[in-house]
C-alpha cells in the first residue's frame, strides 16, 4: 500500500505490562515509533486484556508473559482462538519463552529502541497486508 493509504485507517494495540513504568514507557515509544495514527489500549492484567482484546479487536498485542490474572501463555493461546492473524509480540525475559507458543516475535527484556521500532513496523505492515487482503477498513476478529 502506498504511504498515504496507510494514513486512512487507525491500527489498534493492545499492550498488557504489569510494571506501571515500562507501559508508560512502550506506550509512549509505541506512540512515538508507529509513524502513523494508532489506537494503544493497555492493561497491568490479564483477564482485562482478554476482555479488551474481545471488545477493542486490536491488530497488534505486546504482551509480558507475567501479570496478574490470566498468564501470558493461556492469554496468547485464547486471543490466537479469538483471531488466528492477530500480530502477537512478547516482550519478556529469555528463560521464559520456552513455554511460549503463538506468537509472531520475541522482545527480551531490556530491548532496544531499534529492535522494538522494527518489530512495531513489521506489526503494521502484517496490519496493512490484512486490511488490503479483507478489504476492510476495520478486521473483526474471528
Amino acid at each position: 500500500m502506498s504511504k498515504s493509504s496507510k494514513q486512512l485507517y487507525t491500527t489498534t494495540i493492545l499492550l498488557i505490562e504489569n510494571d506501571n513504568s515500562s507501559r508508560n514507557v512502550m506506550r509512549v515509544l509505541l506512540q512515538k515509533l508507529a509513524g502513523q495514527p494508532v489506537q494503544i489500549y493497555d492493561t497491568s492484567d490479564g483477564d482485562e486484556a482478554l476482555k479488551l482484546f474481545r471488545e477493542k479487536q486490536p491488530q497488534i498485542v505486546f504482551t509480558d508473559l507475567i501479570h496478574p490474572g490470566l498468564d501470558g501463555c493461556s492469554l496468547i493461546e485464547r486471543m490466537r482462538h479469538l483471531n488466528p492473524y492477530v500480530f502477537i509480540v512478547v516482550c519478556s525475559s529469555v528463560e521464559l519463552i520456552w513455554e511460549v507458543r503463538g506468537y509472531n516475535f520475541f522482545l527480551e527484556k531490556p530491548f532496544a529502541t531499534a529492535d522494538f521500532q522494527r518489530v512495531i513496523h513489521a506489526g503494521l505492515e502484517h496490519a496493512e497486508d490484512l486490511m488490503a487482503i479483507s478489504g476492510d477498513k476495520q478486521l473483526k476478529a474471528v
